[in-house]
Parts: C-alpha cells; sequence; structure tokens
C-alpha cells in the first residue's frame, strides 16, 4: 500500500528511535501490528525568534516555528477489510477542529486494492507522508509545501501590475476589487494543513504502488464542502525496488478559484480556472544515511492575466544518524515563479523567488519524545528586506 496512505499510521505507532530508520517504509507490518481499535495523542511545541509570516505559515495563519499542537487520533477497524480514521487538532489553544476523518474499505478478498472515502489528505508528492512531527526530521516544511504566494481563492488581481502589487503579502494579500474576507490568505503550491472532501482508490502491483481519485479544492485550496463546482483529478505512483530506494511521480489538476470570486471574472464561472501540478520525488537511504529529494510544478489560470502563473520548487533533504538518538539533518530548498509584463513593458516574476536552508539535530533518549534544534535562513532574489534568518525549538510528545 502507499506507505499506509501517505504514512497516517505513523501517528499511531511512532518508531522506536527516530534516527534509526526511515519511518515511510514501515507501511504493511506496522498496519498488521497497530491494535483494532486505538486511540493516541500527539503533543509537539515549537518556539523560534519568527513571527508571523508567510514563509512558515498553516492554513489556519499560524506559524510553523511557533506553534502549539496538541492531536488526538481514533483507529477504529472491526475488520481487517473496513477502518475508520479521525484526528481531532487543535493549533495555539484554538477550538479543536476535524482535521481527517475517512473511512477505509477492502472491496476485494485477496486483493491489495483499497478505496478511502471521507475528509482525506493530499496524495500528492512524498512530503506529506513524512510531515508529522516524529516523522520530519527537521521542524520547518519545504517551501512546496508551507510558503504562501500571493494568489488567493476568493480574489484574483485585475491585471498584472495588481498581482505584482503582492508579491510577498501572503498573509495579507488584497487585490483591487477584492473580498479581504479573513477566511482566506494566499495559497501555497501544495497545501498539508487542510484535507479535502473527496475518495480515492490505491494499492500496489509487485514493485509499483499506484493512487487515484477525485477531491473538492486543489492542491492549493483544498475544499471540505462544494465552494466551486469543480472537482480535482489526481493520482500518483511509486517504484520501490527495494526498501532503501523509491521514486515517484504525482498529477493533479482541478478548479481553485470558489464562488464568491465570481463577481470578478467578467462572466466566467470559477471552475473555469485551473491549478495543474506535477511532480517527482525520490528517496534513499544508506547505513546511517537518508537522502530525500521534490521537485514540483505549479500552473494557475487568472482571468485577467494572459500568461500563466507557474512556480518551480525543488528540494534536497538529508538525514544522518550521529549515535543512537542522536541525528544530524539538513534541507536545501528553492522556489521560483515565471515572468509576466507589467504595465511599463518590463518582465518580472510574479513572486519572490527565494532560497532556503535549514539546518539541525534531533535527539531522541526514549520512543514516546523527541526534541529538535535548527536554524532556518530564508534569502529572497529581490526584497531582501524580507530576509528571515531563524532560530527554532521543538518538542514532540506521543502518547
Amino acid at each position: 500500500m502507499l506507505s499506509t496512505l501517505l504514512g497516517l499510521l505513523l501517528l499511531l505507532q511512532a518508531p522506536s528511535d527516530p534516527t534509526e530508520d526511515d519511518p515511510t517504509t514501515a507501511d504493511t507490518a506496522q498496519e498488521q501490528a497497530s491494535p483494532r481499535y486505538g486511540i493516541s495523542a500527539d503533543f509537539d511545541w515549537s518556539f523560534s525568534n519568527s513571527e508571523t509570516s508567510p514563509l512558515n505559515a498553516t492554513y489556519y495563519g499560524d506559524n510553523i516555528l511557533r506553534l502549539l499542537r496538541v492531536s488526538l487520533l481514533f483507529n477504529f477497524r472491526p475488520s481487517d477489510r473496513v477502518g475508520l480514521y479521525v484526528n481531532l487538532t487543535s493549533e495555539n489553544g484554538g477550538t479543536p477542529h476535524l482535521y481527517g476523518a475517512f473511512v477505509r474499505l477492502a472491496p476485494f478478498e485477496d486483493t491489495n486494492f483499497w478505496i478511502q472515502a471521507g475528509q482525506i489528505p493530499q496524495a500528492f508528492g512524498a512530503f506529506p507522508e513524512r510531515w508529522y512531527p516524529f516523522a520530519n526530521s527537521l521542524i520547518g516544511y519545504p517551501l512546496m509545501y508551507s510558503y504562501l504566494t500571493s494568489l488567493q481563492p476568493n480574489s484574483v488581481p485585475a491585471g498584472p501590475d495588481d498581482l505584482l502589487s503582492q508579491r510577498g503579502q501572503g498573509l495579507s494579500s488584497q487585490f483591487r476589487g477584492g473580498y479581504g474576507d479573513a477566511d482566506y490568505a494566499g495559497m501555497p503550491l501544495v497545501e498539508i494543513f487542510q484535507w479535502a472532501a473527496g475518495g480515492l482508490g490505491y494499492g500496489s502491483a509487485g514493485s509499483f504502488e499506484y493512487l487515484g481519485g477525485v477531491t473538492a479544492g486543489t492542491l492549493s485550496n483544498p475544499l471540505q464542502v462544494d465552494e466551486n463546482g469543480g472537482t480535482q483529478v489526481l493520482g500518483r505512483v511509486r517504484f520501490r525496488p527495494s526498501p532503501a530506494l523509491n521514486a515517484g511521480a504525482s498529477a493533479a489538476r482541478g478548479a481553485y478559484l470558489v464562488d464568491l470570486a465570481e463577481e470578478q471574472l467578467g462572466g466566467r464561472s470559477p471552475d473555469a480556472f485551473h491549478q495543474t501540478a506535477v511532480g517527482g520525488d525520490f528517496h534513499y537511504g544508506r547505513g546511517h544515511l537518508l537522502l530525500y529529494g521534490e521537485l514540483g510544478w505549479s500552473r494557475w489560470e487568472s482571468p485577467h492575466i494572459d500568461e500563466p502563473l507557474d512556480a518551480v520548487s525543488a528540494f534536497l533533504e538529508s538525514r544522518y544518524r550521529l549515535l543512537p538518538g542522536v541525528y544530524a539533518a539538513g534541507r536545501l530548498d528553492r522556489l521560483s515563479f515565471s515572468d509576466i509584463t507589467a504595465r511599463n513593458g518590463s518582465r518580472q516574476p510574479w513572486e519572490y523567488p527565494l532560497t532556503r536552508l535549514e539546518v539541525g539535530s534531533g535527539f531522541s533518549w526514549e520512543r514516546h519524545v523527541l526534541l529538535k534544534l535548527v536554524g532556518q535562513f530564508n534569502w529572497y532574489d529581490q526584497a531582501t528586506d524580507l530576509d528571515e534568518n531563524i532560530i527554532a525549538f521543538q518538542m514532540v510528545l506521543h502518547f
């Protein structure tokens, strides 16, 4: 199965040593060992010198590096072919919200094929399999999954200059004539803090794993109810010739705008404007060393800008076990954007390109506790006043 569908069961059985093995490879055996009725709790607290910014933002506007998060997870398996998963999460003392809830069904006996339906995670890329604090070697997330562009689902730029004026304002971008609804901020390439309503089928055949389905919204704007009459189609395949090596590819396409933007679309429907994304990833492990790499491309269609709005993101991440319970890790990350033509004829990227380096270490003296210390350094190609160097600490508990 596709790493127990994006590593969800990692939460139900924490690794005995987070530095020992790649947690994303413990799929089928871990599922078989999990209890038929399981309740667990995760607690993670991160603190840093970073204030609110679009560099490390969650769906709810909180800072990943300055976050107190408590999750309760329920895993009910009345039979080997039926399961129910529920995740309730509270962030920074807020009201608990339903992060995810879905049923899993195996409709055919003796066949490794499953159906999942409900409020489900994004099935794109490899990092969503290990973004949980115990599986994430660092504290921050790759730019592809955490940086907020100025694009919004409820408001569209009036033209190229309007979009260029909002670069770097992903938490508070405001286009001319837009609504500025507090429930909406800018969108990342892939949003993993909000799960979408939908259904997926997944399974494996030999060394190949596959997944495909439909959801409401898109990768940038996953929806829990239909807000635009559109549907996203997405899929993922992975080749796993050995536990130490695998490579995957993902693709998705759907309507990202919502009905609130309809008055700004010149008589066109929100489901006429799409986000299209493709990506590739790999993982390799040898001895004490783990390597991860990922590349993603996304394109958004905007009604008043003739040129496509493209973004490309790539990162390379490594982790090395220094001692039992101690590791060092690093991630080099790049996010760039296509050029558009301003009114004065100049060509400029529609969002500020940036580079990130995050390095750090983790220490776990027993299976329920993990401490991390990292340094994160962010450099913009332009607007250097937005550069940010951050020191962050995180404590993770699993019960």
